[in-house]
């Protein structure tokens, strides 16, 4: 096997671990720039959580709009979409792409 084959068969590999995970999201705000404990830059904070979203999501939460809906509740406000969701839940596939399954 070449380099090419070796990285083509790695990739495909990775791949497959991919489209058969769930993706989870993890934030991750450093609480400063220098590398010391017991340090915290309050506006580099601010500005990570502006950026990554969190606070707009907290200002819709606030507002009283859910952030996610469960499943059978987006069903039965959806289904006049036709069965087409259903099966798009049922199989987790979106276009011939894995879909992310809500709960």
């Amino acid at each position: 096997t070449n380099v090419g084959g070796f990285f083509k068969n790695q990739l495909r590999e990775l791949m497959d671990v991919l489209n058969s995970t769930n993706p989870h999201w993890i934030r991750c705000i450093k609480p400063h720039p220098a590398k010391k404990p017991l340090m915290w830059a309050g506006p580099s904070v601010i500005n990570q959580l502006a950026s990554s979203g969190v606070l707009g999501t907290v200002k819709i939460r606030k507002a009283g709009y859910p952030v996610r809906i469960k499943l059978a509740d987006f069903l039965a406000r959806y289904s006049i979409l036709g069965k087409s969701v259903e099966e798009i839940f049922k199989n987790g596939k979106v276009g011939g792409t894995k879909g992310q399954k809500g709960s």
